[in-house]
């Protein structure tokens, strides 16, 4: 079972994500150089519209007019890290930091396609029109 995309297939979506809502990359060895430090650091893009984030265990986008945030690539570990990085917030501020609706729903979607395709990413289909 694949748990995340290789080096070249994540670059192609990244890049189709990109291109979509007009954002430039930078040079894809710069992008894969921090994706696949020991510690992966999450490259976040804007282009005064839409902000983009990639990283070896997701693709995400937004509108920098609306909160929601649209996963186009998604595993597991990220899911986990993102839920400890949630309740470990909660706890550090004593306050209702929830993880929003939205994400709960697209890791709840994200979750149920792994299980249904036995693959341990999640690709959001109808974005890259995958048949």
């Amino acid at each position: 079972m694949n748990k995340t995309l290789n080096d070249f297939t994540l670059m192609i979506y990244a890049e189709k994500t990109a291109q979509r809502f007009g954002i430039t990359l930078p040079e894809i060895k710069l992008l894969l150089k921090y994706i696949n430090k020991a510690i992966p650091r999450t490259i976040r893009i804007d282009n005064g519209e839409f902000q983009m984030w990639i990283d070896k265990y997701y693709i995400a986008y937004s509108r920098y007019d609306q909160e929601e945030v649209h996963y186009v690539y998604l595993t597991k570990t990220h899911i986990r890290e993102e839920r400890v990085s949630y309740r470990k917030a909660r706890k550090e501020r004593k306050n209702q930091v929830c993880l929003p609706n939205t994400i709960k729903s697209n890791f709840i979607k994200a979750l149920c396609y792994m299980r249904q395709t036995k693959l341990g990413y999640y690709l959001d289909k109808d974005f890259f029109e995958i048949g």
